[in-house]
């Protein structure tokens, strides 16, 4: 035995030290989760992944810290993740985004603290109990699955922020609990607890203004797509729109903004992206006019739908101007599908209904808190038919290139599919928005699902509409797809109501065109003199991926074509979170094959980097491919984080029973059994998502937890039975462990995300499988060991 290092512990931690671990650990996970929360209001969705994932490399640090640091104080350092993440959190509002937002890097840097030092108690814990790491990783898996929970309650009635301080006391109050002297922890975690009333009071801990910081060009930081527009809009000297009105939940945070310039409309912005109107209304019908006539493109869809009797489904209604339209053209029914609660919960207050007459209570008007794509599954399975399905601005405001890696289930070719199937005979899918190059891809997705049924490029052009409004505005571009054929009297009343509205077609069948997209040929699409194959191609050549994208790859909104697009948003940001990666990686690899044993260090070395990818590569497909029939983003992160999670703890502590030989055989077969899982769940869950869809939604969630808690089971076991085999003579190597495996799971998911681009979830969710099978072979007992 070496002269540094020490044997493992082999007294039982007492019930405290179990404690703290869930404590702690569920205060990192909650941290993390309300933190995402708040980096999404102020970034757009590339630069938050980016700073988040920078800042979880801070976990893998904190094992390095631990191993320098052998003699930690494990109360000192739970104190010390509350009181930095605390101040961490004031820095990064009051003074990198409030000031030099343009430096959000710094972000990252600063909360590297508080989740290192989160890592270090952890993995100094796990290092003086390693023979009792599968109860105590039980425990860590319990508390984080408790949080996963709580985040979203606290969310919803605290507000991102505040639950951001309240998981730093959280945190900090473990230090109580392995502490010998008490009172100073339990006094600095009162203290920190009551930042969070404070905070609600006087908002020290604010989400600021942000300077625009414009360019030569005039461009600022939201122009160029660093920044979300709201508070970049706000944070000019010059600005006279402001927040009337501010509401969080678990999914978004959502502001109403005035602006004295249009004091007949308040906006509803939700991330500080995206607003949607809601309009003043007296309640009489001939009174829309004067409201549609502000929207003239949004307006033509409608009056070409011919409504009359008909029912029609928004997906994301918004502040009701979908709503007044549907009743304008005599639409038997209108639903809604809002996906933020919050705009929906605004919508039927006194003070709000007042102003839009009330428009979400009328008996012929159903808005629901709910995904779109969900909806209109549910829907169809219910025999439910729609003469139009209409889509504004649903996550459009970022589509570009620029927008790397932001899935969006709404505008899949499966998605379409499905829209197809809920229509009548006569139905439309329409589509308005900003972007060109997404109406273009769209365009394109549409073709390729006709061509599915063995029409031609120009057959499939018989019904597609494509239309451009030449105003400067939100609402610049329309896409119809009708489920039959456009006939020639149709398109001719079409042209002539947009010629009005001063419309110009892109396409528009048997009429003449008045407008060409620079680099973009969907009249020569439409028309069938250029290929589906042809116009891809085209553009390809301009830099831009508009093949159709489906539901394993629905990352829609990136029209990049390199997967590694993300990582030249921010090239300062990228680097840092590349040596951060590799530098953990390295360190950690290079200390735990040391001098001696080197092939049973390369073998541990290899297995706790095995299983710090496949994790990730086998969580977040499962994450993904959830979404759709749970419903609901917050509510299927949170059932499946929960399920996976408290899977995972009961195995660890189940692990804990089994000594020596047989927790190798019984982790191997873990190991292999996650592989199996994740091979099985990728192959069937369609079926599943077409069973569960069936069901009521309590009985979804259900179903979901009784899948994932067996797979989740299996993989909360490996680790801490890796840990106990490979770590019975050294004691030391376990914060390095931890360190290596920590910093992996960071590599494995950004690895997923690329990898999901490039190839699909499902693919990823192999290379999981894949990965677990190579850690079970490492777990193969060396022909010299065998007795």
């Amino acid at each position: 035995m070496s002269p540094d290092s020490s044997p493992p512990s082999s007294s039982r931690p007492s019930l405290l030290i179990f404690l703290a671990v869930a404590l702690l650990a569920g205060a990192i996970l909650g941290f993390e989760v309300a933190l995402t929360r708040v980096f999404a209001v102020l970034l757009r969705y590339q630069f938050a992944f980016l700073v988040i994932s920078l800042a979880l490399c801070g976990l893998g640090l904190g094992g390095l810290w631990a191993h320098k640091k052998r003699d930690l104080d494990l109360s000192n350092t739970a104190v010390f993740f509350g009181i930095s993440a605390s101040l961490s959190l004031l820095l990064i509002l009051r003074g990198v985004f409030a000031v030099r937002p343009d430096q959000f890097w710094l972000a990252a840097l600063l909360v590297l603290v508080p989740f290192g030092a989160g890592g270090a108690f952890l993995a100094a814990v796990f290092a003086r109990y390693s023979e009792w790491g599968g109860k105590l990783y039980g425990y860590d898996l319990a508390g984080a699955a408790l949080a996963a929970l709580l985040s979203v309650a606290l969310m919803q009635w605290l507000g991102a922020v505040e639950t951001c301080l309240l998981f730093a006391a959280l945190g900090a109050s473990a230090g109580a609990l392995t502490a010998q002297k008490r009172a100073f922890p339990l006094i600095l975690s009162a203290i920190l607890l009551l930042l969070v009333p404070y905070n609600a009071r006087f908002g020290l801990w604010k989400v600021p203004n942000v300077p625009p910081m414009a360019d030569q060009t005039g461009a600022t930081l939201a122009d160029r797509g660093v920044t979300q527009p709201l508070f970049t809009e706000l944070g000019d000297p010059k600005a006279q729109s402001r927040i009337i009105d501010t509401r969080w939940n678990a999914f978004a945070r959502t502001d109403v903004v005035i602006d004295p310039s249009a004091p007949d409309s308040y906006l509803l912005y939700t991330n500080g992206n995206v607003p949607t109107n809601m309009m003043r209304w007296d309640g009489n019908g001939w009174s829309i006019g004067a409201i549609a006539a502000q929207f003239p493109l949004s307006d033509w869809v409608f009056k070409s739908a011919n409504l009359k009797g008909a029912d029609v489904l928004s997906i994301g209604p918004g502040g009701g101007l979908d709503a007044l339209l549907a009743l304008r053209y005599g639409a038997r029914r209108f639903d809604g599908a809002e996906i933020n609660p919050s705009i929906v919960g605004l919508m039927n207050e006194p003070r709000y209904k007042d102003f839009n007459g009330g428009i979400y209570t009328r008996p012929e008007i159903n808005v629901e808190t709910a995904e779109g794509r969900a909806f209109v599954r549910e829907a169809a399975q219910n025999g439910k038919r729609y003469r139009l399905i209409f889509s504004a601005l649903t996550k459009t405001a970022t589509a570009g290139s620029g927008t790397a890696l932001l899935e969006s289930f709404i505008y899949t070719s499966d998605a379409l599919d499905d829209y197809l199937k809920a229509l009548d005979d006569q139905g439309q899918v329409a589509i308005v928005g900003d972007a060109p190059l997404l109406l273009a891809r769209l365009f394109a997705t549409a073709t390729a699902h006709f061509k599915a049924q063995r029409m031609t490029e120009r057959e499939a052009g018989t019904h597609l509409a494509a239309m451009f409004y030449p105003v400067p505005g939100p609402y610049q571009w329309a896409l119809i797809v009708k489920k039959t054929p456009f006939t020639p009297a149709q398109t001719a009343q079409m042209a002539a109501d947009a010629r009005a509205a001063q419309i110009a077609p892109l396409w528009l069948p048997y009429q003449p065109t008045g407008a060409q997209l620079p680099d973009l040929p969907i009249g020569s699409l439409g028309a069938g003199s250029l290929s589906l194959s042809g116009f891809i191609a085209s553009g390809q050549r301009s830099g831009f991926n508009l093949a159709p994208a489906p539901d394993d790859r629905p990352f829609v909104l990136d029209l990049g074509l390199s997967p590694f697009s993300i990582f030249s948003s921010s090239p300062s940001l990228s680097i840092l979170l590349g040596l951060s990666v590799a530098a953990t990686l390295g360190f950690a690899a290079f200390l735990l094959l040391g001098r001696e044993n080197r092939a049973s260090n390369a073998r541990s070395t290899l297995y706790f980097l095995a299983l710090g990818l496949g994790f990730m590569l086998v969580e977040i497909p499962l994450i993904q491919k959830l979404i759709l029939p749970l419903g609901y983003p917050t509510l299927s992160l949170t059932v499946i984080l929960f399920s996976i999670l408290l899977g995972g703890g009961a195995g660890a502590a189940y692990s804990q029973k089994f000594e020596a030989e047989k927790l190798r055989a019984y982790a191997q077969k873990c190991a292999l059994g996650v592989a199996i899982g994740a091979v099985l769940f990728a192959l069937l869950s369609g079926y599943l998502s077409d069973m569960m869809l069936s069901l009521p939604l309590a009985l979804r969630c259900v179903v979901a937890a009784i899948v994932l808690f067996p797979l989740g089971f299996l993989l909360g076991t490996p680790f801490p039975s890796g840990l106990r085999l490979f770590s019975n003579q050294n004691s030391n190597r376990v914060p390095l462990i931890w360190a290596l495996n920590g910093t992996a799971s960071v590599a494995g998911s950004i690895a997923a995300a690329i990898g999901a681009k490039t190839f699909g979830f499902s693919a990823v969710l192999g290379l999981g499988a894949l990965i677990y099978l190579g850690a079970a072979a490492l777990l193969l007992q060396p022909k010299s060991n065998k007795s």
